[in-house]
């Protein structure tokens, strides 16, 4: 130990010696360190930490498979999971429930708020019963039960204050008295962000309909039950199920996915990617310290030669070394903890609210002992070879005082650790160019309808205050009358959806005068209720027929408005106007319904999806409860955006908004995800192109003042000095070609985890390619031109005279 506490008291005086180079190193080594930090960070929250919950790994969400339609997690109906509930006892408990909102205008303050449908016993299944008071009752699941209510900690520590008493009063939910029974804890927040629960308590005809699927299932497993286990029962139960009900469970199996999936989500590739990106800029970082250190270790050569002469050994020399490098990797570290904990706020803050448990991403003990880890590793990593290389040395030639025609050692090796920067940031680079022009592509999509200056406000009528269609439809057309008498505003309609985001439906559908399709070929097709002026608003284009209009009201025939996606998939070329369709098959109970018009496709499942079969039915016809009030706006849309809210407020005070923005805004949030991602990418590419002009630069600085001597003998003979301009840049240019055929043939191997990511952009796009490789040919060449400038200055007499 008295060893080694000498060899890091000498190496701290030396580092002292050179404060400039010190603090490049620690801060290089910061921007990887700190990077590196930050993504685990995420990672760690998002993936590696357990859901909060006891023994998480036996909660389950129990899915169908459902091979008709091609969707591996659908939901099911309420007689199945009353069945499930009985024979699987495989499992401790299973819960069902349904994700939705509620208003919430307890003390005049309206408010829609996250909440969630569960059956009895959910809390158990969970394994976190309420804090305060209790949960549901068996009673309280079926309908006609009072209504009662359990809070979430957050909505109980922010709209009531934290009172303890609040458990046993009543607030007022979706119009309703709602007895509140608990609280939860504070972890407890499933389905993610819900603030408020109620009981299930289904009404017919979802009580009894086995063919309206509408429920998620939660499960957790009995002690010692294995998933493979689980997985069989429930596979049993299909079987059996199939038997007696052969409609509902043809085609169809169990898949049972842990709940840290569920709750994951598609996150884990786009995860593995970003820490790929910052394991390769941290090796950027080491290889640019490396070759910082090959410079200091050649200049220090003199002084290695005096300590070897004096009797130091090279295992102490290079102890010697290896010291400093672990000094610099500890400072690096403290620097790269700071850059981590601003990283992870930035991150939080710039991250969309898609990305699962945000709330659970911060900097803890477990990210520091990563930090430290991590500057360990990167310590012997970037120290181990300028050790030994520093400390190879002939006494006989370092100690005479002429060394100018001496070659300096190294030079390949700083040349092939440059190499290798270029190599890995156009790794990088690529990835965030091909991440980059797949989201211009996708942002570039026509959605179908026009976003721009169009405006959107959803509401949800409460049952209890609007209990009958005619005071729906009253409350709809006043807030129409008013949204059109807006100034700015040319035209305004309602839909039951948001365009994009929910409301649509979905189901097979039977065409009159045609056979019914076998299940496997009738796909579900989309379909929503809008009023008159729809179309127009939106700039939806209509190909045949005509509008839906004002006169498609509650006494008309029933009819419909297609898109040309059913059109082509069901009529192939023939005209399909006159024809009725009917929802839900030949066997439903809804009405035959008329076509009258065919209209362009509406992408609703986003920009990388194709438009599927869709159509529109008159809001009039089939009125909802849920509704969205479109108006096109001309100019700014903030005014008209405060006179809907105050129309809201002037209709019924106690209703809140449940949403209103711009409709572009909405478009924008379905790329959240991408444009998060590329934004990542992005940065981490500029940091790795920052730190390879760093490394470019002192490289071809040490290699000038190194060949000063040959540099003045070609200007002494005739050299000019764009000659000498261009040499150093050709020669710079020259390492920076191998990099990027290396980054290219490392980007083939690499860059195929990136194709899930990437929507009609290949992983090795050329036009991204050629951009990357001459954006780095380029850099290489900008950072090697002020060395250049001072190799061309040189004054061939004072060099020759000097030496």
């Amino acid at each position: 130990m008295p060893v080694f506490s000498h060899d890091f008291r000498s190496a701290l005086r030396s580092l002292t010696r050179s404060p400039g180079f010190t603090a490049l190193v620690i801060l290089t080594l910061g921007l990887g360190i700190g990077a590196t930090a930050t993504l685990y960070t995420v990672v760690q929250g998002v993936l590696l930490k357990p859901l909060p919950y006891p023994e998480p790994d036996e909660l389950t969400m129990v899915w169908t498979d459902n091979r008709i339609q091609g969707w591996d997690r659908d939901v099911t109906s309420y007689p199945s999971f009353l069945d499930w509930r009985e024979r699987a006892d495989r499992f401790e408990h299973l819960a069902a429930f349904v994700a939705g909102s509620y208003n919430l205008t307890e003390e005049d303050r309206p408010e829609r708020v996250p909440g969630a449908r569960v059956s009895a016993g959910f809390f158990d299944t969970l394994g976190s019963p309420p804090v305060i008071g209790r949960g549901f009752l068996a009673e309280e699941e079926e309908p006609g039960a009072p209504a009662v209510t359990v809070l979430s900690h957050a909505l109980w520590q922010r709209r009531f204050a934290g009172d303890p008493e609040v458990v046993g009063t009543q607030i007022p939910l979706n119009g309703t008295p709602t007895t509140v029974v608990g609280v939860l804890a504070p972890q407890v927040a499933f389905p993610q962000r819900t603030e408020i629960y109620v009981p299930l308590a289904p009404r017919e005809p979802f009580r009894s309909a086995r063919g309206m699927l509408w429920l998620q299932v939660l499960g957790r497993q009995a002690d010692g039950v294995e998933p493979g286990q689980a997985q069989e029962q429930m596979e049993t139960i299909f079987a059996a199920l199939e038997e007696n009900f052969p409609r509902f469970y043809r085609e169809r199996a169990p898949n049972l996915v842990p709940l840290l999936d569920e709750v994951v989500g598609d996150i884990r590739q786009p995860l593995a990617v970003m820490l790929g990106a910052v394991a390769l800029l941290l090796l950027i970082a080491c290889a640019n310290v490396a070759n910082l250190m090959l410079t200091r270790a050649t200049v220090q050569q003199r002084e290695v030669a005096l300590r070897s002469a004096l009797g130091a050994g090279r295992g102490a020399q290079i102890r010697r070394f290896l010291a400093e490098s672990l000094l610099l990797a500890a400072g690096g570290a403290v620097v790269g903890a700071a850059f981590a904990a601003v990283g992870v706020r930035a991150l939080r803050a710039a991250a969309p609210a898609t990305l699962p448990r945000i709330d659970e991403i911060a900097v803890d003990g477990g990210v520091l002992l990563f930090c430290a880890a991590v500057a360990a590793l990167t310590g012997l990593l970037f120290g181990i070879v300028p050790a030994f290389q520093g400390t190879r040395v002939q006494l006989t030639t370092l100690l005479k005082a002429d060394t100018g025609s001496r070659r300096a050692p190294g030079a390949r090796l700083r040349a092939g650790l440059v190499i290798t920067e270029i190599a890995l940031a156009l790794v990088v680079l690529l990835a965030a160019g091909l991440l980059g022009e797949s989201l211009r592509r996708l942002a570039a999509v026509d959605p179908g309808f026009t976003a721009d200056d169009r405006i959107a406000l959803r509401v949800e009528l409460p049952r209890r205050d609007y209990p009958d269609e005619s005071q729906r439809r009253a409350f709809r057309q006043a807030l129409l009358e008013r949204a059109r008498a807006l100034p700015g505003v040319r035209s305004a309609t309602v839909a039951s959806a948001l365009l994009p985001g929910p409301g649509f439906q979905s189901a097979p559908i039977g065409i009159q005068g045609q056979p019914p399709l076998p299940p496997e070929e009738n796909i579900e097709v989309t379909f929503v209720s809008v009023g008159p002026e729809f179309f127009s608003t939106l700039d939806i284009p209509l190909s045949q027929g005509r509008s839906l209009s004002t006169g498609d009201d509650a006494e008309a025939p029933p009819v419909v408005v297609v898109n040309e996606a059913l059109a082509r998939r069901y009529f192939d070329s023939d005209l399909p106007l006159g024809s009725a369709l009917k929802i839900g098959g030949h066997d439903s109970p809804e009405p035959w319904s008329e076509i009258v018009g065919v209209v362009g496709n509406l992408r609703t499942s986003g920009p990388d999806q194709p438009a599927r079969p869709g159509l529109y039915r008159p809001m009039a016809q089939n009125p909802t409860r849920s509704f969205t009030l479109f108006a096109e706006v001309e100019g700014a849309s903030v005014p008209a955006m405060d006179g809907l809210r105050a129309a809201v407020r002037d209709l019924d005070p106690t209703l809140p908004v449940v949403r209103l923005e711009p409709v572009e805004r909405a478009l924008e949030e379905q790329l959240g995800a991408e444009r998060f991602q590329s934004l990542l990418l992005s940065l981490f590419a500029l940091l790795a192109l920052a730190l390879t002009a760093i490394g470019i630069y002192g490289v071809v600085s040490y290699s000038v003042s190194q060949n000063s001597r040959e540099i003045g003998i070609r200007m002494s003979l005739g050299s000019q000095r764009r000659q000498v301009l261009w040499m150093v840049v050709q020669r710079t240019l020259g390492l920076a070609a191998l990099g990027v055929v290396g980054g290219i043939a490392l980007a083939t191997l690499t860059n195929r985890s990136l194709s899930k990511l990437l929507h009609g952009v290949g992983t090795l796009e050329p036009t991204v390619l050629a951009a990357c490789a001459l954006g780095l040919l380029s850099l290489a060449a900008l950072a090697a031109l002020v060395p250049a400038q001072r190799a061309a200055s040189i004054d061939p007499n004072t060099v020759l005279r000097e030496d």
